[in-house]
């Protein structure tokens, strides 16, 4: 960009209001366009203008000075402007947005609405009243402040994004998702809505069509290390952990120079608790370096998680004469170490020196915090515990979450605090409130947990638009369309040339990683993990199947071709994440509403079904913040949902084992942890597959692991989990009530 004044212009403009008028629209633009290293020349270039008094000059200066992280210089600005001479509304608009980026909620509201207000105002007023309102949560007044933007500036696609943004929290998904697409039109290029509009198909229940259309982005230019990164992380928001991993592995070893895609790797493993393979990548990534760099800080990361000290403990000391010993991130390590060794004094004094050194340093604050808890020095922890909560709220959070909801009595006050802070928004206090529920339930406070689980539901239920009797719908059609002689008509024409699908299907919170954790500990089996695409195939039945009638009525008019290439479809995408194995297991729990088209297009797939107590289900699901809280997940927040949804499940399965009745092994979770081997043997005689001594050490198998049953598999049989719903047996009965009154068909609504 060109403004007037470019020092190599030779048309420097240091005086006359024309020329002021100039920078404070080229400043402007700008500033709209994120261009801060233009500022930053401009205000070299004219260092004049700090010295300027008029009103509007001193508004977009406050504005830049923000931007270049000049608080102080920016506060000069706002003191010294009189709003009152502030001549158009665009300049009102620059202090509003001034006021905001200094968290002057109440001043940048009123200087937006009076900009706003005025017969000329422009769309920029409105787009930055939108985002204040946004931020306060106020989605309608947000909602129509953008659509006031929109009606200025129709074509401008920041606008429709925005927009999109108010209408997706307000659970409008399918106006959300026609306004990114619109956007997208105007500037292919702009990441928010591209990531949003992936978002927004996953609460649409449509997470393979974000896959699909991920990976048609990555196709058309695999040459590009950004695409893969891209595809990895949708991917990761549709929570299909092996397929992210094999991309992100791949395109390791494409782009080794690219460290983006590393960190993301890292990251994942990280979070699959994938500790051997962790460690040996970064192990590798570092001895590859001229210079230690953050490889080796990551490396000896995992190494502590892992239990190797000495080798941490050696390698951090090899570290300490090199420039990584300035690193904010080594002082924890070693304080981490000695905390391993049962020293924490120690480790209390390189903490305190480290947040001396790097008062920003929020994990040396938050594990300071905690060891001089676990030592006793109670009030010195709290001085700690409340500097965090000042400086970031939620950082308590994360630390318990990592700890399993370990909390002890000063974390327990702290999430209790913030759960009743005024000023969270509603997203943040759902999330805290799940903490705080799971940690009374882990210290055995089970009276305290209930209360804070069913706000923390609520809140995170309010933007869902979930009704239960969508899926009633889909149940009942499969039921009348999926008969008999529907089956009969189709058996034996599907792929007869592969043996490698294995189906565990159930209730999400049955059981089902367990028993994939388990089969895939046999040294013939991977686990991939939850595998979108029985679901594709079910979506993509309107193009392929003749007359293009969508399923369940698809069924009907299957041929041999469609069955035969659905299995091929399948078969193709597993051979592409990983074609080493003999058997492949796909634990997508919500297949049972799948088991007839995995029965007809793989005769020779055996099909795993979880069954358990329906109320632990019920609080298991209750207790976790599923991260996609939308679509078919959308009843896990609701006690009735729940229950009709569990109605639902039983209903089909029963259908299922009517129809095909020796392809169903039932795999019954309190039979499998109280008599573990027997069981195992028979699962794995089912499945056609000999006896291994490692299948009773599945905790020890390295693989990734779905979050939210990553500390179960890794602790062995979890006991503890069976008849849990009995230490809540008092807040069951909206669950209860349903599950009483069982299945009643509902028939689609016409007109």
């Amino acid at each position: 960009m060109q403004w007037h004044g470019d020092p190599g212009s030779g048309t420097q403009q240091n005086s006359g209001e024309g020329g002021v008028a100039t920078l404070r629209r080229d400043l402007r633009q700008a500033q709209q366009d994120g261009d801060t290293g233009t500022l930053a020349q401009v205000l070299q270039a004219h260092p004049e203008l700090d010295g300027r008094e008029d009103a509007g000059m001193l508004a977009i200066l406050a504005v830049v000075f923000h931007i270049l992280q000049r608080p102080a210089a920016a506060q000069r600005c706002v003191e010294r402007l009189d709003p009152q001479q502030l001549s158009d509304t665009a300049a009102q608009a620059d202090l509003g947005l001034a006021r905001l980026l200094a968290d002057d909620v109440v001043g940048a509201r009123a200087a937006l609405k009076s900009a706003c207000a005025a017969p000329d105002a422009g769309y920029e007023a409105f787009m930055r009243l939108g985002t204040l309102e946004l931020a306060e949560d106020d989605l309608s007044a947000a909602a129509d402040a953008f659509e006031a933007a929109r009606v200025r500036n129709p074509r401008k696609a920041e606008v429709l994004s925005n927009l999109g943004g108010a209408r997706f929290r307000q659970g409008a998904y399918r106006e959300a998702l026609d306004l990114y697409d619109e956007a997208l039109l105007l500037r292919p290029d702009l990441p928010q809505p591209r990531q949003m509009r992936a978002r927004t198909l996953l609460a649409l229940d449509r997470a393979d069509e974000m896959v699909e259309e991920a990976r048609e982005v990555f196709d058309a230019a695999p040459d590009q290390a950004e695409n893969h990164l891209y595809l990895a992380g949708v991917q990761v928001q549709a929570e299909q952990w092996a397929q992210a991993d094999a991309t992100l592995s791949a395109a390791v070893e494409r782009f080794p120079e690219c460290d983006d895609l590393k960190h993301a790797l890292v990251n994942l493993l990280s979070t699959q608790r994938a500790t051997h393979r962790l460690g040996v990548k970064l192990k590798t990534w570092a001895a590859e370096r001229e210079e230690p760099d953050w490889t080796s800080l990551a490396l000896n990361r995992a190494r502590i998680d892992a239990g190797f000290l000495d080798a941490a403990e050696d390698d951090l000391d090899s570290l300490s004469e090199t420039a990584l010993a300035d690193d904010p991130t080594f002082p924890v390590l070693r304080a981490r170490l000695l905390i391993e060794r049962a020293r924490a004094e120690d480790a209390v004094a390189i903490l305190s020196e480290a947040i001396a050194r790097h008062p920003g340093n929020a994990e040396a604050r938050g594990l300071l915090a905690h060891t001089l808890t676990s030592l006793g020095r109670l009030e010195e922890a709290a001085d700690y515990h409340d500097q965090i909560a000042a400086t970031n709220p939620m950082a308590v959070v994360r630390h318990v979450d990592g700890r399993n909801c370990e909390a002890d009595d000063a974390e327990i006050e702290q999430l209790e605090k913030l759960f009743r802070a005024p000023l969270l928004e509603p997203d943040a206090r759902a999330r805290v409130g799940f903490t705080l529920a799971t940690a009374h339930d882990r210290r055995g406070e089970y009276d305290r947990a209930f209360p804070v689980l069913d706000e923390a539901n609520a809140l995170a239920r309010r933007r869902l638009n979930y009704d239960w009797r969508r899926h009633r719908v889909l149940t009942q059609r499969q039921i009348d369309v999926v008969t008999p002689e529907v089956v009969e008509s189709l058996s034996g024409l599907g792929c007869d040339w592969s043996r490698r699908p294995i189906f565990v299907v159930g209730m999400p919170r049955s059981g089902t990683t367990l028993a994939e954790q388990i089969l895939c500990s046999h040294p013939d089996v991977y686990g991939a993990g939850e595998l979108g695409w029985m679901p594709r195939l079910r979506a993509l039945m309107p193009k392929v199947v003749e007359g293009g009638w969508p399923y369940p009525k698809a069924m009907e008019v299957l041929s041999e071709r469609n069955l035969k290439s659905a299995a091929k479809y399948y078969l193709d995408r597993l051979a592409a994440q990983e074609d080493e194995s003999l058997r492949t297991v796909d634990k997508l729990p919500h297949n049972f509403d799948n088991v007839a088209l995995i029965a007809l297009a793989f005769p020779h797939a055996p099909i795993i079904h979880l069954n358990r107590e329906p109320r632990d289900i019920a609080v298991s699901n209750y207790f976790q913040n599923f991260t996609a809280a939308q679509g078919l997940m959308g009843f896990a927040y609701d006690l009735s949902d729940i229950g009709h949804m569990l109605n639902d499940h039983d209903r089909i399965m029963r259908h299922w084992h009517a129809l095909f009745p020796s392809r169903i092994f039932e795999l019954d979770y309190e039979r499998l942890v109280a008599e573990p081997e027997d069981t195992i043997r028979e699962l794995l005689q089912f499945c056609g597959l000999g006896w291994d001594d490692r299948v009773l050490r599945f905790y020890e198998t390295q693989r990734p692991v779905r979050t939210a049953s990553i500390r179960q598999v890794r602790h062995g049989i979890y006991r503890s989990s069976a008849q849990r719903w009995r230490r809540y047996a008092d807040f069951l009965e909206p669950l209860e009530t349903v599950l009483a009154d069982g299945y009643r068909p509902l028939r689609p609504r016409r007109g």
